[in-house]
């Protein structure tokens, strides 16, 4: 090959990496397809859908929620993995299936390798919960309570490998409590009940499913298992403050996209969605919850990736937590 040739070539290969990279920008009127590893009305998928549809309301693309649940996230995960990486197909990755599950079992995808981040978009903090029949006031009353209680205290979680899960036995080793773990099926839902019914000693879940049981007086919150205070309840201080540290465990969600994505579909994607997920009313609407708008660069959201799998992984061997 001669050197003309060699030029026209490079020329050519030059040429269509400009049209990939500008055909994602050309084609706004497809829609982009987000995958969402729960079912459809789930607290997570409502949230993403309601900062998708303000993208489109600013002018963005449009979108299409595919709601795969199944395997805590991973089938999900694995659909996403497997798509066309050129644009149009995002996922709606999350702690669990990014930094809990492959900490605690073999999953079919590689979390940092097989995705792009995008950006979070929104995390929400655990509380630890217990109902107002026991006769405590704090994190460390509950402590003391269960190591005085011959057979232990119970903690429900949303099943074997949730957050609440790990966060339970993050608890126990921290605090070389004693409890009986308790798991349940069909997510929060039926734990929830349990507790404020008095059935379960203590749980970790949520500032919106069991505040109006607490302003009813069914439960107390005792802390927040977050480095720091929530706005929306700054009385209830964090298990840290109470001499308990490093049990932390925050529900995070966030957009990847599969590998080898074109960079300039994730800046412009990103872009959108930082300014849709920072809209005031979204903020104002998500604050009200105990959940908050959480957005950054591609870069910094996959060095927060890193860090958290990092941290869990470590969390789940010092717990003995494994599944396979």
């Amino acid at each position: 090959m001669n050197r003309r040739s060699v030029l026209v070539s490079i020329a050519s290969v030059a040429a269509a990496c400009m049209v990939s990279a500008n055909a994602w920008a050309a084609s706004s009127e497809r829609p982009i397809r987000i995958i969402v590893p729960f079912a459809a009305g789930a607290n997570s998928d409502v949230l993403t859908r309601m900062i998708a549809q303000r993208v489109t309301e600013n002018g963005g693309p449009t979108f299409v929620i595919e709601n795969r649940p199944g395997g805590g996230g991973t089938v999900g995960a694995l659909a996403a993995r497997k798509a066309e990486p050129d644009g149009y197909t995002l996922f709606a990755a999350n702690s669990g299936t990014h930094a809990i599950l492959p900490a605690i079992q073999n999953v079919p995808y590689d979390p940092q390798n097989d995705f792009v981040p995008v950006t979070p978009l929104f995390y929400f903090p655990h509380f630890l919960i217990v109902p107002e029949r026991l006769p405590v006031k704090s994190a460390q009353d509950l402590v003391e309570l269960s190591k005085n209680t011959p057979e232990g205290l119970t903690i429900g979680n949303q099943g074997i490998g949730t957050s609440g899960h790990l966060l339970g036995a993050m608890f126990e080793q921290a605090t070389g409590g004693k409890f009986v773990h308790v798991p349940y099926t069909g997510g929060g839902g039926p734990m929830n009940i349990d507790v404020v019914a008095g059935r379960l000693d203590m749980v970790f879940s949520t500032y919106a499913s069991l505040k109006q049981h607490a302003d009813a007086g069914r439960v107390k919150f005792l802390a927040i298992a977050s480095p720091e205070r929530s706005a929306v309840a700054p009385e209830i201080p964090t298990l840290a403050e109470q001499g308990i540290p490093g049990v932390e465990l925050d529900a995070w969600f966030g957009l990847v996209a599969p590998a080898g994505t074109p960079p300039e579909a994730i800046k412009k994607i990103n872009e959108m969605f930082v300014n849709a997920a920072n809209s005031p009313d979204i903020v104002e609407r998500f604050k009200a919850d105990g959940i908050t708008v959480m957005t950054s660069t591609p870069e910094e959201f996959k060095n927060f990736i890193d860090r958290e799998a990092d941290r869990l992984k470590k969390a789940a061997e010092a717990s003995n937590i494994r599944l396979n």
